[in-house]
């Protein structure tokens, strides 16, 4: 198990969107793909966003200790657009949103152990 992720954690699944400031490197069309698709999942926003949708989820852990902590009890999914948390965090299901159409993005994301999901 790596960095506390117990994969399959059993219990019920969830899926949560991985927040970022998606504006840094999307076009707003592109963004608003992502956000469309991502709507209703639990959100768990980037340090830097300043536009988490209302409902976001607060915790005092950064995300990777979340996640590890929720993976003891859930089946847990990581959903999200480039994020160097799809890259990182092992041992889970990854969805990698294709907003852009960048194959050197896309390239990362499957060999870090994404699925890619196309938006274009």
């Amino acid at each position: 198990m790596v960095l506390g992720i117990k994969p399959g954690g059993g219990g019920e699944p969830i899926t949560i969107a991985i927040g970022q400031p998606f504006g840094d490197y999307l076009t707003p069309e592109q963004e608003a793909r992502i956000r469309a698709r991502i709507a209703g999942l639990p959100y768990f926003p980037h340090p830097r966003e300043m536009n988490a949708p209302a409902g976001a989820i607060r915790d005092s852990l950064i995300l990777e200790d979340y996640v590890a902590e929720l993976s003891q009890t859930r089946d847990v999914t990581l959903i999200g657009a480039f994020s160097t948390a799809l890259i990182t965090i092992p041992g889970i299901r990854k969805v990698y949103l294709d907003a852009d159409g960048d194959p050197r993005r896309r390239e990362v994301m499957e060999a870090s152990g994404c699925l890619v999901e196309n938006l274009i």
